[in-house]
């Protein structure tokens, strides 16, 4: 069976999803919403998992090695209001999204189908704001590369 990067999409989503922020946070300590795309935004907190950038890393006796860059993005809320009250929400949750795919935590998945994650950790973030239908939302966009191994069948 083929790669499957939407399960890879959908279990970096619950990860990031599973996060709390510590208590006494403004706002709430948990997440509301995730998904693999966004077409419209129920509520929030949330986290948005973006089509990744990929590179073949190498492929030899029928194995294929995949570097894949994931966009995943913590969407706090609407980008209407209190600027500073924001800032100080959005830095209380910095940690422990940081802290999603720390051992532990990585994703587990795809052995029983001829591919699997072999690691998976965040490499950089960043501030800014998400556009969703319209509405700016201040948000965390964090780039997660994952490493893949796919079982390439060779047949003669």
């Amino acid at each position: 069976m083929s790669l499957d990067l939407y399960a890879v999409g959908n279990a970096l989503a619950a990860k990031f999803a599973a996060t709390t922020a510590p208590s006494g946070t403004m706002g709430g300590t948990t997440i509301l919403f995730s998904d693999v795309g966004v077409h419209n935004l129920p509520q929030t907190p949330a986290i948005v998992v973006e089509l990744p950038e990929g590179e073949v890393e190498s492929e030899s006796q029928g194995d294929r090695r995949i570097i894949h860059d994931f966009h995943v993005y913590f969407l706090w809320q609407k980008a209407v209001g209190d600027v500073p009250r924001d800032t100080d929400v959005m830095l209380q949750w910095l940690g422990p999204l940081l802290d999603a795919l720390e051992s532990g935590n990585q994703l587990a998945l795809g052995a029983q189908s001829g591919w699997s994650v072999l690691k998976s950790r965040d490499i950089s973030y960043e501030p800014g704001n998400y556009a969703v239908g319209g509405d700016q939302y201040h948000s965390w966009h964090f780039v997660v590369r994952v490493w893949t191994l796919d079982d390439l069948a060779v047949t003669p």
